[in-house]
């Protein structure tokens, strides 16, 4: 069907397309590699903090109290923002928190 030289023509192209293929192919799985390299550190952070939140919830308590008792001497400012804290977290919370629709019915 098609003479020698032609075949061996098109042999030698489809080499060196297939090369071509696979050296983008690398070069493609590089980049996601570098682009996907900081979400591979948020994600094995976000684990992280995930196995550690209890424990960070029980030690919140006595830090607070801590932080309480020697900045609420020095500095009356931060004493109260501290002591004040749940209570100005809770009102940010209300506002930020989405509220529910109420179709008519």
């Amino acid at each position: 069907m098609y003479p020698t030289r032609d075949l061996n023509t098109l042999i030698t192209v489809k080499t060196a397309l297939r090369r071509r293929i696979a050296h983008r192919r690398q070069d493609c799985a590089r980049q996601a590699d570098r682009v996907l390299r900081p979400l591979h550190w948020i994600d094995r952070t976000y684990a992280q903090w995930r196995r550690l939140a209890p424990l960070a919830f029980f030690a919140a308590g006595p830090v607070g109290l801590w932080l309480t008792k020697t900045l609420g001497r020095r500095h009356k400012l931060a004493g109260r923002l501290i002591r004040w804290a749940p209570v100005i977290w809770r009102v940010i919370q209300g506002f930020t928190r989405p509220r529910p629709s109420h179709s008519p019915s």
